[in-house]
């Protein structure tokens, strides 16, 4: 009979450590933390947000804000804001509100087909899917709700790229930019 070899006893080693490792608790700190609305630091991200009357000021300059979308489970996720002057953008922002409150109107909620949304020239709001899941003329209204209360409750207003998310779906993202000729 042969003794067992190097390999073998290391292998039975590795073997008798992995079978008595507990497994991690799930409240270890690699956990996920829940994301809280910037502009309602106790309502969880992607749950319903119902805004109270008074303005509750953003904290600070956090490294990514999440603004919640007034009555429902829309809100939006940036990074940075890169100011622009003049109300163009609120105006541009209202204009694109309206409009698709027309389409919900006349043709009821529903994806939108192309893919994408392009309203303006400059200043110009594009919208988009994302990870595969569709965007809709209510989510896109509300995310643009989320961008025009987030500039004028901060009182800026700028171009910046986002993330559109419902509930737990991250389901499209968009930019507002201004062409500089």
């Amino acid at each position: 009979m042969r003794a067992a070899g190097p390999s073998t006893a290391a292998n039975l080693a590795l073997y008798l450590t992995l079978s008595f490792t507990a497994p991690v608790p799930t409240t270890s700190m690699l956990a996920r933390r829940s994301q809280f609305c910037t502009n309602a630091p106790t309502v969880t991200a992607g749950s319903t947000y119902v805004p109270k009357r008074r303005h509750i000021p953003s904290r600070g300059n956090p490294i990514k804000t999440y603004w919640c979308a007034p009555g429902g489970q829309t809100y939006i996720v940036f990074h940075t804001i890169t100011t622009v002057a003049g109300p163009a953008i609120t105006n541009l922002l209202q204009d694109c509100s309206e409009w698709i409150t027309r389409i919900i109107a006349n043709d009821g909620d529903q994806p939108i087909h192309t893919g994408s949304l392009v309203w303006g020239s400059s200043p110009v709001v594009v919208l988009w899917n994302a990870n595969n899941h569709q965007l809709t003329y209510g989510v896109a209204g509300a995310a643009i709700a989320a961008l025009r209360d987030y500039m004028m409750q901060e009182d800026v207003c700028g171009s910046l790229s986002f993330d559109i998310w419902d509930g737990a779906n991250q389901v499209g993202a968009g930019l507002v930019a201004v062409n500089s000729r």
